[in-house]
């Protein structure tokens, strides 16, 4: 905090100028270009945080439903910390590759190699082309080409192939596993009925 005091004001400049960004490699930024002529431009940016917002919920609780059935065993703190990131990281409206960092040291905890895990590897790997070999401005037009490339329009699409996972994951989560029910497991504590 004293730093913050000594730093003053100008420190959180960037952080104000960012607040209302929409990065190129989110399907928002595709909405917001598509669509925003229909609204005043702050209205318009207004309305795409509410449902990005909304859709971050959504995420996370598509996540934690898949989540809960891969990997019973893990604290729920840890599961829900995951869930929320990766809900945040796949539905939010500004993203770049290292806001997953949250996202992969939770991963290994889970340790459950499905679907999800799979397409989340397809869009870091995206995010990592379209954004480590860094601002676009002053590259070359054949470096700045490929790189706008990636952040226009393969990231919108590995963000959504993220969403369209958790949707069949946590449809295929919640199908029952087979129709014939099953005999209640003996507590490895209660001992053997006597025989008669």
């Amino acid at each position: 905090m004293p730093l913050h005091l000594w730093a003053g004001a100008r420190a959180y400049d960037q952080l104000g100028r960012s607040r209302r960004s929409i990065s190129l490699a989110t399907p928002w930024r595709k909405i917001y270009e598509w669509f925003g002529g229909q609204l005043p431009d702050a209205t318009w940016r207004s309305l795409l945080f509410v449902l990005a917002g909304l859709t971050c919920l959504a995420l996370a609780w598509l996540a934690w439903r898949v989540l809960c059935t891969q990997a019973c065993e893990v604290d729920t703190p840890v599961m829900l910390a995951l869930a929320l990131s990766i809900g945040y990281a796949a539905g939010a409206p500004y993203v770049l590759p290292w806001y997953d960092q949250l996202v992969w040291a939770l991963l290994p905890v889970v340790a459950a190699a499905g679907l999800l895990e799979r397409v989340w590897i397809v869009r870091s790997l995206i995010l990592a082309l379209a954004y480590v070999p860094g601002r676009v401005v002053g590259m070359t037009p054949g470096v700045e080409e490929v790189t706008l490339m990636w952040r226009r329009d393969m990231a919108p699409l590995a963000a959504v192939l993220v969403w369209i996972a958790l949707v069949v994951a946590s449809r295929s989560a919640c199908r029952p596993a087979s129709v014939t029910p099953r005999r209640p497991a003996r507590s490895p504590r209660q001992p053997p009925a006597p025989r008669r």
